[in-house]
């Protein structure tokens, strides 16, 4: 597993950009790690835009279609696992939320190594989970951040 240190480093980082830029550079960096698996691992992985990746909005509905998919995983860990190592991570979490958006991507960005999600994709994912899903539900967290999930059907 990728040092979580890093990647919270590099979600910080990106944490910069809006939504949608977000979602093309998770998209960039799953067609980049496609090509070359080896920078799977590398949370500031180094993307740019070629022609060769397919159309741009391709390549941005991908990083969406990526979130999906991580958003969902890190909900069940955090808001409906039974697992005791699950729990910890969920405390973890719930405590951050008292916090700002770094100290939920510090809490977030691990939850995504934890279940085996790519340093380069979680780098970029956590900050966007923050931005989209958690930040907005903070009061009732698990069932507002279910609920989105469901309506991104």
């Amino acid at each position: 597993m990728a040092d979580a240190t890093a990647v919270i480093a590099a979600a910080e980082q990106l944490d910069a950009k809006d939504e949608d830029a977000l979602a093309l550079e998770i998209g960039l960096r799953s067609r980049r790690i496609e090509g070359d698996p080896s920078g799977a691992d590398n949370p500031f992985l180094s993307v740019a835009y070629g022609t060769h990746m397919g159309l741009i909005d391709d390549v941005k509905a991908l990083g969406w279609h990526i979130l999906a998919r991580w958003n969902k995983e890190v909900h069940v860990v955090i808001c409906s696992s039974k697992r005791p190592e699950d729990q910890e991570l969920s405390k973890k979490v719930f405590a951050a939320l008292s916090l700002d958006e770094a100290a939920l991507i510090a809490a977030i960005a691990p939850a995504l190594l934890w279940i085996g999600a790519p340093a380069a994709i979680a780098a970029a994912v956590a900050p966007l989970i923050v931005k989209k899903f958690i930040v907005p539900a903070k009061e009732e967290l698990c069932a507002a951040w279910g609920e989105a999930i469901t309506a991104q059907k």
